[in-house]
Parts: C-alpha cells; structure tokens; sequence
C-alpha cells in the first residue's frame, strides 16, 4: 500500500544535484533477486495471460519477441508488449515498447563511443555475450565521458539483459549481457540502417551490400570511407 512515491526515469535516482538531501536508500535494482517478479510478467504469468485472452498458440512467438529480460534470475516479460499484443485486434507482432519513444538517445549512445568498432555489437546482435564491468549508478551525464558506462546504461533501460553477474575480486560487478529478444533486436537493426542510409543515403546502402557480395573492393572502399567520415 503505497503512501508516497516518486516516479522518475529509467535510471535509479542520483544522490546529488537535485536529490542531494536524499540518503540512505533501500536500492532494489534489476540486478538483486529481492523485487525481482515485481517488475514485469513471469512465464508462468504470461502464459496464464496468453491462455485466458485465447492466444496461447502464439505463447512461442511471444516468448521470442517479448521475453528474455532478468531480473535477479528471474526470465521476465515486457509487461507493455505483452498487454499490447494481447489487446490488439489482429494479434500481430510488433515492437510495441521500441515504439513507445525516439531512438534520439541511443543512438546519441552508440555512436558517441564508435560502439560496434571492435566487434562487440556484431556479437550481440548474432545472438552472442559479452563481459562487461556495469554499475548500478550509471548517470546521463557520464555517458559522454567514459565508454564503459554505455554497457550500464544499455543493460538497466532494456536493451541487454544480465544472463550471469559476478564479483571480482576487486569487488567489481561484472554481467554477461545479451540482446534480450527479437524486440530489442529489431531496434538496433533500425537504428543501424536508419544511420547508414543518414551517412551514405538509403540507394547507396544497398550498392554497397552488392559490391560486398560481389566483392567489388573499390565501390566498398568509396563506400566505407563516407561511413567512416
């Protein structure tokens, strides 16, 4: 039964600045199992969902695109696109949450850093993991100076997910991120041609897959050289 609350953005409140008197919280992030379920749907509560709005024939489809997410372990569905989907006429898939807001920031995020330069993003939207060192108090305003900070903040608003977290013997905490779902996975992809065809134009983007795959290594040069610029 909640009394008083404050209801800010997707990361944890900061102890300064505007909340510099606020100390001495009780911080439940994703990260910690306490409050883990509270946060979204568990299976066992989208499947419930999908079985009495007569869509439990696409219960796999939405575990694909929808699902995925951990929170202290726990696999946890995207409440907004589960109520989405199951609330639409024609039950078509769609990346309701991606949808909800601009791709303004992210890709402000992704770019700032040449995020994709050393391979990292290429894993993760084949399906792979990577280690990374992530903290739980990421703010906005770090994401300019320092790159390991984009991890945190990809992972804590919804654009990777923890599959395993450790700590080092530094007292570290590192998490093996991954994309969670087809959603999420959609983003990036649109993000990513949206930026090539902003960089080289939409026509040149598709000259350049067929000097890819055709091997035509100067037109692939021209190409990437605009890229790079």
């Amino acid at each position: 039964d909640l009394f008083r609350g404050v209801l800010t953005g997707i990361l944890r409140i900061a102890k300064e600045s505007l909340f510099s008197g606020l100390n001495n919280l009780a911080v439940y992030s994703l990260l910690g199992k306490k409050c883990a379920t509270s946060f979204g749907f568990t299976e066992a509560e989208g499947k419930d969902l999908a079985q009495k709005m007569g869509a439990e024939a696409s219960l796999g489809d939405l575990t694909r695109w929808y699902n995925g997410y951990r929170f202290g372990g726990e696999v946890i569905y995207n409440p907004w696109s589960i109520l989405n989907f199951l609330a639409s006429d024609d039950k078509v898939l769609r990346p309701y949450w991606v949808h909800t807001s601009s791709d303004d920031l992210l890709r402000r995020v992704l770019l700032m850093h040449g995020m994709g330069d050393s391979g990292e993003l290429e894993t993760l939207l084949g399906g792979g993991e990577i280690e990374k060192e992530v903290n739980e108090r990421v703010a906005l305003r770090e994401l300019e100076l320092s790159s390991d900070s984009v991890w945190s903040f990809l992972l804590f608003t919804g654009y990777l997910k923890a599959n395993a977290v450790r700590v080092d013997e530094d007292g570290n905490t590192l998490a093996t991120l991954a994309v969670p779902n087809k959603e999420v996975q959609y983003a990036y992809r649109t993000l990513f041609r949206s930026w090539m065809d902003l960089k080289i134009g939409s026509t040149q983007v598709d000259e350049l897959l067929r000097a890819v795959v055709s091997g035509d290594a100067p037109v692939c040069e021209r190409l990437l050289c605009l890229l790079l610029e």
